[in-house]
């Protein structure tokens, strides 16, 4: 009887580390392809970067040119992503042991009183979460050293036989450490797959913001330039012809601009035009007047933005007019410069 027990045991622990061996396996499986996906489109877009350099759309020190904007408008943000991917991980570790930790000490040592209570972890406030961690450790480890005193003191009394809490220890270990293991694991993948896509994500839009400046370069020639100091107001002509045998009425309509390294969110620029309504004649010709207000709330000073101005006649296709916008520092004043 007491063989077949063995075997039985023995049978139910192999099924259990195939079990176990399988989800790792599935796991890393699942992490592999996702690698792969995102290293297919990062690739894609360093051929595309490539090929713009190749075809003089972009410089060859178009990316490095890039990199200094990029980590300043953008490295604080994935600083603080990965602060917060790190804390979230370890957050989930220390709630996971002290669950496993709750659960083993009342099985192996009964009549423990039970642990202080973990507080709920904010992942998002670094300052908050350090502290929450080192006062439950704290008092956690003080709760440990009280209990275990307590429960040896029972066991040097007699009051607990050191045989049956070996048997018990050995049963609950034999039971349960292979699910916390498991749930460890679980862990381990989810921050591992959260730290890639940050990488990725991080790559793909400096390749991204990139080949936004060779698109911006490749349409200067066609462009209206709109550039002035902080307050002020930019202004730029167009010439529109009605080249058709009946009366137009011309629609404009302004795109959002944003920065052409693709740094920031995009803007609805203050636009106003002059005439707001223009009605031509076959074969009339007219002048639009664009004046741009340039706040420095709006655009950051020497970056250039770029946008459209979409145009739309009687039967016509659409023209499409290319906006460059740049705030500069204003001149000094002449009582402002020195010998």
């Amino acid at each position: 009887m007491a063989a077949a027990a063995a075997e039985s045991n023995t049978a139910d622990r192999t099924a259990e580390a195939a079990a176990w061996a399988g989800k790792w396996s599935a796991w890393y499986a699942q992490y592999v392809a996702r690698v792969g996906e995102q290293s297919q489109r990062t690739g894609n877009l360093y051929n595309e970067v490539s090929n713009a350099v190749a075809r003089g759309e972009l410089a060859p020190t178009a990316m490095q040119d890039m990199l200094g904007a990029f980590y300043q408008a953008r490295g604080s943000a994935y600083s603080e992503r990965l602060a917060e991917l790190t804390m979230r991980f370890f957050s989930r570790l220390v709630e996971t042991a002290a669950a496993y930790s709750k659960e083993m000490t009342e099985a192996v040592m009964p009549g423990v009183p039970a642990a202080p209570p973990l507080p709920k972890l904010d992942p998002s406030n670094t300052n908050a979460w350090f502290r929450q961690i080192t006062d439950y450790s704290h008092s956690l480890s003080t709760h440990i050293a009280t209990s275990y005193k307590a429960f040896l003191d029972r066991v040097a009394a007699g009051q607990i036989q050191t045989d049956s809490l070996k048997r018990v220890a050995s049963e609950y270990l034999e039971r349960r450490f292979p699910e916390y293991l498991q749930q460890l694991g679980r862990l381990y993948f989810d921050l591992l797959s959260d730290l890639n896509d940050l990488r990725a994500a991080g790559e793909q839009d400096f390749l991204s913001g990139t080949l936004a400046t060779g698109r911006s370069n490749a349409a200067v020639a066609l462009a209206l330039n709109l550039t002035g100091p902080a307050g002020s107001v930019a202004s730029a002509t167009l010439s529109i012809a009605n080249t058709r045998a009946q009366p137009a009425t011309i629609r404009y309509r302004f795109t959002d601009v944003r920065r052409a390294d693709g740094i920031g969110p995009s803007l609805a620029p203050r636009f106003s035009v002059t005439p707001a309504q223009l009605d031509l004649a076959p074969s009339e010709e007219a002048s639009l007047t664009l004046a741009l207000a340039l706040d420095e709330a709006d655009y950051e000073p020497n970056a250039l933005y770029v946008g459209a101005l979409h145009i739309t006649g009687h039967g016509e296709p659409r023209l499409e007019v290319p906006l460059r916008i740049m705030l500069v520092p204003s001149a000094p004043a002449p009582g402002d410069q020195h010998a």
